[in-house]
């Protein structure tokens, strides 16, 4: 009897000694584990959880899951923001290739005029009868059908179509030979700039139904008037015999301009010519 029970005395005995040891290897590996950096990193995250539930708390988010709900927010609207930054790059983009159109546009449009005027002066450079000049977009008589075409008010509106024109043809103009290509070109932006203004409220027409006309105008209206030029002017001049001066088509009279007018068709080309 007394043998078994020390027996059991001894096998408590060990497993004490087991125990302290386990106690002792657990204390160990608490100390190792304190010390590593993931633990640190969890410790961190878990102390600046605290935080932020506290804060949440204290603006009246009583739910923390409710933070996983903004995070999800902030993602999708981030995503967006982006988007809308990747938007305007591209409508940057292309305001730059309208811009670049429409000055290759402006260019090939005064090429244009150069050639015809370039034309004439080969054509009659030894014409002693008839003269012809071309004013670059400087015909008064097409503007105003053109203009109300564009801006699709045919009729109506008189005293604020009268003032645009002014601002291409002002009453201060008197010898057509003053006006430049550039003059003209400055005087076309001004007008396009000018209605532009007036939809956009930075101007004020006469009458106000007309800036109300054009801001309910499709956008390709505006694309279309930014791509339009006044047409080009003749100015033609006879003269009955070689010594005389030019005189003005207005002044000529009827037998002086069919001459002058056959004269110009007999100066170009080789084709022949039925008069009848």
């Amino acid at each position: 009897m007394n043998l078994i029970a020390a027996h059991i005395k001894d096998i408590s005995n060990q497993i004490q000694l087991l125990a302290n040891k386990l106690i002792d290897h657990y204390k160990q590996w608490s100390d190792v584990k304190n010390e590593l950096n993931t633990t640190k990193a969890i410790n961190n995250a878990k102390s600046s959880f605290e935080k932020l539930q506290n804060k949440l708390l204290e603006e009246g988010m009583s739910d923390p899951k409710e933070y996983g709900k903004l995070l999800q927010q902030k993602k999708s609207i981030q995503t967006r923001q982006d988007e809308a930054e990747q938007s305007k790059d591209t409508l940057k983009d292309l305001e730059k290739q309208a811009n670049d159109c429409l000055t290759n546009l402006q260019e090939h449009r005064k090429k244009l005029s150069e050639s015809r005027a370039q034309f004439l002066s080969s054509v009659l450079e030894n014409n002693a009868y008839i003269s012809i000049r071309l004013v670059p977009y400087a015909n008064e008589s097409l503007v105003e059908k053109q203009l109300r075409s564009i801006i699709h008010k045919e009729y109506s509106f008189d005293k604020d179509i009268e003032n645009l024109l002014l601002i291409l043809f002002p009453k201060t103009d008197q010898e057509s030979d003053t006006i430049t290509t550039q003059i003209m070109e400055d005087r076309i932006s001004t007008l396009k700039q000018t209605l532009q203004d007036y939809c956009s409220g930075e101007k004020r027409p006469m009458d106000s139904r007309f800036a109300d006309h054009l801001k309910n105008l499709q956008p390709e209206s505006f694309d279309r008037l930014m791509c339009w030029f006044p047409e080009d002017k003749l100015e033609v001049k006879y003269g009955s015999k070689p010594i005389e001066k030019f005189h003005f088509s207005k002044k000529a009279s009827p037998g002086q301009k069919t001459a002058g007018l056959l004269s110009f068709l007999l100066s170009y080309g080789t084709e022949p010519i039925a008069l009848i």
